[in-house]
């Protein structure tokens, strides 16, 4: 049974189905927190926001959070001169002209074998929403957009389109400093007494003011006017295309929930490109623990830095991310525990701006490439350059949620052409690579690999492989221009100088097997003209001068 969990990705489109049900969608499941035991989970993606916009200001001294230029909230410029500094999470609207900025512009929902297939937009949900700001340099914020799809009674047609933009704050104006998209499958479903998602101040009962969302519930997308949008997984065979308008200030790397993408980048204007980014979703296996704090041979209570003493009685949650090492090391640490088992699959199509490392890796200033995989954790920045080789980690529990069937992974690292001939110092010459996936132990795995350059894009793709903590290693080269012969320069011969009795001897031969070599013979007699000739003995009757 595949359960679909709640995670909150900054972007999300929503389709609508017909007949489709829940009974073979997965929704987390949390694990035994109750008095005892203590529950351990991974949580996909950041937590940026719940589908509404909000600004903060940040005030000095711990005086908490100030929520600014939301609906009725204080504006961001009367606090100025009081905040330390400002935050700020916008969810992109969509597109509402040729000249609008930083928004969604299209959609596409089709089958493998068919043709991309444009959504038809249906609305904005309910929320926070906040106004762009010429002076702030913040651009507006929306929530998040219902789509629907064409397709037949048993297809998921309805989707939540769901992209984000980070803000973060210098020299006196918001920056972009990040950006988060999902696509995510629904269907409606009743929900009376539950608002949208907006946001509000609260305080600590210390006085220091905090911000907080309201409204929405863990079991849906999005909540809206007595109804709210329960998770799906894709249709089989489904490929998304998400194409956004985004300033060309966001650069870098894109770290994605999808197999096989493919990735355009178009200048539209002086300050924004068309990003497209076309994919099929993934299953990404889900990990949920618990631990009884009576029965913990392996001490995992104090490997997630549970507090005995001030907690005697246990209960509650420890979560942390997908992505790091200390993700993939805690699966790795819970694998007798969990039976290297997984709770269930996730149905995921999503991606994150992501970090590099080095001049070619870390430019910022065009995109760069997407890396993306479908195991339970993962490096999270992209691939790693050493010793000439792109290395990235990947680590997952072995089995799916029945305990027997083998979970199998996905890996795909798209790259410009001109980033791999910035890392290898390569010329404009095609680029061959090889991929390999490692085990722990240094024993490779099977996998399916394949590798393209096409439209200045390098594509390189592992499939196939089994979980535990693999190392994906690509190695990319590039044949040698051959050396070309040198041309043989034309060679003049002068005609045979005519020798006297008292002519110089006879220059040496060349050591060359390919030079003829001549001498210079005397008539016995004493009488008569030296003659020259070409090889290594006199004619009969002369006799070698």
């Amino acid at each position: 049974m595949r359960k679909l969990g709640i995670t909150l990705i900054s972007m999300v489109i929503v389709l609508m189905v017909g007949s489709p049900t829940l009974a073979d969608t997965y929704i987390i499941t949390v694990a035994n927190t109750q008095a005892g035991h203590l529950g351990v989970s991974l949580v996909e993606q950041a937590y940026w926001g719940e589908g509404a916009s909000h600004l903060q200001a940040n005030m000095p001294n711990g005086q908490g959070e100030r929520l600014c230029g939301t609906d009725d909230a204080t504006s961001c410029e009367s606090l100025l001169d009081s905040a330390s500094s400002f935050y700020g999470v916008v969810n992109l609207p969509k597109c509402s002209g040729d000249d609008a900025e930083n928004c969604v512009e299209s959609l596409d929902i089709y089958s493998e074998s068919a043709d991309p297939a444009p959504a038809t937009f249906m609305r904005m949900v309910a929320g926070s929403t906040v106004p762009a700001s010429s002076s702030l340099g913040n651009p507006a914020g929306s929530t998040s957009s219902l789509w629907k799809a064409g397709g037949s009674s048993s297809t998921v047609t309805t989707f939540d389109v769901l992209v984000a933009l980070r803000l973060g704050w210098q020299d006196g104006h918001f920056n972009l400093s990040g950006l988060q998209a999902s696509v995510l499958p629904y269907t409606l479903a009743p929900r009376e007494g539950q608002s949208p998602s907006t946001w509000r101040n609260s305080s600590w009962s210390n006085g220091v003011t905090h911000l907080e969302s309201t409204g929405g519930t863990p079991d849906c997308y999005w909540v809206d006017k007595g109804e709210c949008g329960k998770p799906l997984d894709f249709s089989p065979g489904t490929k998304v295309r998400l194409s956004l308008r985004i300033s060309k200030d966001l650069g870098g790397w894109f770290s994605g929930r999808m197999e096989s993408p493919t990735i355009s980048v178009a200048s539209i204007s002086t300050k924004q490109n068309r990003i497209s980014i076309d994919a099929k979703p993934v299953f990404v296996p889900q990990f949920s623990a618990s631990i009884d704090l009576s029965n913990d041979p392996e001490k995992l209570a104090d490997y997630m830095g549970f507090d005995k003493v001030e907690h005697p009685q246990g209960g509650g949650m420890s979560s942390t991310g997908t992505s790091g090492q200390h993700s993939i090391d805690l699966v790795s640490k819970f694998r007798n525990q969990t039976k290297d088992t997984a709770s269930g699959q996730l149905s995921m199509w999503g991606f994150t701006t992501t970090a590099g490392v080095g001049e070619c890796l870390g430019d910022t200033s065009k995109v760069q490439g997407v890396v993306s995989t479908n195991a339970m954790v993962y490096e999270g920045n992209a691939p790693a350059f050493v010793n000439g080789e792109l290395n990235y980690k990947v680590g997952g529990l072995h089995y799916l949620e029945d305990g027997k069937s083998l979970a199998t992974g996905t890996y795909d690292m798209v790259m410009r052409s001109d980033t791999a001939r910035c890392l290898y110092g390569f010329s404009s010459a095609p680029i061959n690579a090889t991929v390999s996936v490692v085990d722990s132990d240094g024993q490779e795995k099977v996998a399916v690999t394949n590798v393209t350059e096409r439209n200045d894009w390098l594509h390189l793709s592992a499939t196939g492989f089994t979980f535990s903590t693999n190392k994906i290693t690509a190695k990319l080269t590039q044949a040698k221009p051959p050396t070309p012969s040198p041309t043989p320069s034309a060679v003049s011969q002068s005609p045979a100088p005519k020798v006297s009795e008292s002519a110089s001897p006879a220059p040496t031969a060349s050591k060359s097997p390919a030079a003829p070599r001549y001498i210079v013979c005397k008539p016995k007699t004493g009488k008569g003209k030296a003659i020259r000739i070409m090889g290594t003995k006199c004619p009969k009757g002369f006799l070698k001068k």
